[in-house]
C-alpha cells in the first residue's frame, strides 16, 4: 500500500470500524494455522460486536468478515501480515510484507499504526544494481529482493559505462545519459505508484550517471559502490539491508535530537493526554512514539469539554483501543509525520511526545 491508500483508510469515520490484524505463517502446510487464526480473530469481532449492538444493527458487517475470510483462505501463506477494515458500508483487505500483532479493534477509525509503523521504517524499499550490461530493479522487505519485470524492468545497455578508465566520445556520452534519462522516467512511473526510497548499487561512475538525471533525487535514500553483478539475489538483499539499517538507526537519532531541540524551544508535550489534545488543535508537527506503547481511554464530555479517561481493558464499548493510533491519524491528516522509535528512548515522556508547529 502507499501513502496516499493509507491516508484514504485513515480519513474514514464511523463506528463501528473493524480492524482484524492477523501475523501469518509463510509455509503452504501451515496456511491452515492461518485460517484458523483468522476465524477466532473474526468470531472475537462478531462477538465484541454483539455485545454492544443487535444482531440486525451489525449484519452487514458481519457479513462481510465471514466473506472476505472465504475468499482469501487460500491465499494467506503468501505474505507476512494481513489487515482487515471493515465497516457496513467499506472494506479494505491490506496484504503486509511484516508480521503484526494479533489482534481486534473496534473504534470510529481503522487501526492503521502498525501500517504507519511498516512505512515509517522504511522496511520497504527498492534497491537498483547498475551494471555494465544491465540494470535491475528490485523491490525489498529487510533483506529480503523481489525482482521488478515490467515497465521495460530489467534495461538492458548497448554500451559499457562501467569502466571508468575508458574515454568516452561525444556521441557516446549523449547516448549513455539519455540511456540513464529513460530508466529514470521508467522508474519514476513506479515510484509515483509506490514512493518508497531508492537505494543504488553500482560502480561510483554509474551511480553518478544515474544521480546527475534523477528527476527526483530525493527518492535516491543510500548508494552501495561496487561490482556487484556476480553476487546472488540472497548476498545482495544481506548486503543492502546492512546498508539500510544503519541508516534507519541514523534517522532516529535524528529525530531524537529534534526532540531535544524542542524541548529546549518549549514546543513540545509528552504524556498521551496532552499530546492526544495538541493533536486534536492540528498542532502536531512530529509525533514521536516508542514501538509497543499503547493506552486505551474513553473521551469524557463534561460541560463543552473534552478529556480523557484512561482504561485498562481496550474491549469495553466506547473505548478508543489505542490512542496512539488515533493521535497518529490526526497527526497524519493534519500533514504532519509520525515516527516510532525503540522502545526506552521516550521513557522520560510516558512512551510518546508530540513536537509542535507553535
Amino acid at each position: 500500500m502507499d501513502k496516499q491508500q493509507l491516508i484514504q483508510i485513515q480519513s474514514i469515520r464511523k463506528y463501528p470500524s473493524v480492524s482484524i490484524l492477523l501475523g501469518l505463517f509463510t509455509s503452504p502446510t501451515e496456511n491452515q494455522r492461518n485460517i484458523l487464526n483468522l476465524k477466532n480473530l473474526i468470531k472475537q469481532a462478531e462477538e465484541r460486536l454483539l455485545k454492544e449492538f443487535s444482531k440486525r444493527e451489525v449484519e452487514k458487517i458481519i457479513d462481510r468478515l465471514h466473506s472476505i475470510a472465504e475468499r482469501i483462505q487460500s491465499r494467506l501463506h503468501y505474505q507476512a501480515g494481513l489487515a482487515i477494515f471493515v465497516n457496513d458500508e467499506q472494506e479494505f483487505i491490506i496484504d503486509l510484507p511484516f508480521s503484526v500483532k494479533q489482534r481486534v479493534i473496534i473504534d470510529h477509525t481503522f487501526a492503521t499504526r502498525d501500517l504507519i509503523l511498516g512505512m515509517n521504517r522504511s522496511i520497504r524499499y527498492y534497491v537498483m544494481t547498475l551494471s555494465a550490461k544491465e540494470v535491475h530493479l528490485y523491490t525489498a522487505y529487510r533483506n529480503i529482493l523481489n525482482e521488478v519485470q515490467e515497465n521495460g524492468f530489467p534495461f538492458h545497455l548497448s554500451l559499457e559505462v562501467i569502466d571508468v578508465q575508458r574515454q568516452f566520445t561525444i556521441d557516446k556520452e549523449v547516448q549513455v545519459k539519455e540511456f540513464y534519462n529513460n530508466l529514470d522516467k521508467a522508474f519514476n512511473q513506479l515510484y509515483n505508484q509506490q514512493p518508497l526510497g531508492l537505494i543504488l548499487v553500482g560502480a561510483a561512475k554509474n551511480i553518478s550517471y544515474y544521480k546527475e538525471v534523477a528527476n527526483n533525487p530525493r527518492a535516491i535514500v543510500a548508494t552501495i559502490d561496487g561490482n556487484y553483478e556476480h553476487a546472488s539475489i540472497h548476498e545482495l538483499g544481506n548486503i543492502v539491508w546492512n546498508q539500510v539499517k544503519e541508516l534507519l538507526s541514523q534517522q532516529r537519532n535524528e529525530v531524537l535530537v529534534e526532540l531535544e531541540a524542542a524541548i529546549k524551544a518549549q514546543k513540545y508535550v509528552s504524556g498521551i493526554e496532552q499530546v492526544w489534545r495538541l493533536a486534536k488543535e492540528g498542532r502536531g508537527r512530529l509525533l514521536l512514539a516508542e514501538e509497543d506503547y499503547s493506552a486505551s481511554a474513553k473521551i469524557i464530555h463534561d460541560n463543552g469539554s473534552e478529556f480523557l479517561e484512561i482504561v485498562d481493558d481496550p474491549t469495553l464499548p466506547g473505548v478508543i483501543d489505542d490512542l496512539v493510533d488515533e493521535v497518529a491519524e490526526m497527526v497524519m491528516l493534519a500533514g504532519g509525520q509520525v515516527v516510532f522509535v525503540d522502545n526506552g528512548k521516550l521513557k522520560e515522556h510516558q512512551g510518546v511526545a508530540l513536537i509542535l508547529r507553535y
